[in-house]
């Protein structure tokens, strides 16, 4: 993640390494979903202070994702993603649960 000063350069600020092959990234406020072809998806969270990136959950399992998105209803959370099997998978996020 990169951020712009006042003189208009771009200054990283947070890093994540994704496994293998990214094929898609959406952001919601400070919510990131990343597509990985190889490992499902990863979803994370930017905290601003201080600056980082962090993994609030994965998917385990081995799902060639090549497309994912937020879905928000009201209050809810979740996301979608796409396979190269052409399946549809949703997910959410419930660490309580």
């Amino acid at each position: 993640m990169h951020e712009f000063e006042n003189d208009e350069t771009m200054t990283g600020i947070a890093f994540i390494d994704i496994n293998f092959f990214c094929t898609s990234l959406q952001c919601v406020q400070n919510f990131i979903v990343a597509g990985d072809f190889a490992k499902s998806i990863w979803f994370c969270a930017f905290q601003e202070e201080p600056p980082k990136i962090i993994m609030l959950g994965k998917d385990y399992y081995h799902l060639h994702t090549t497309a994912c998105e937020f879905l928000i209803d009201d209050n809810l959370l979740c996301m979608f993603a796409a396979d190269n099997e052409r399946n549809a998978h949703l997910f959410s996020y419930a660490p309580y649960s």
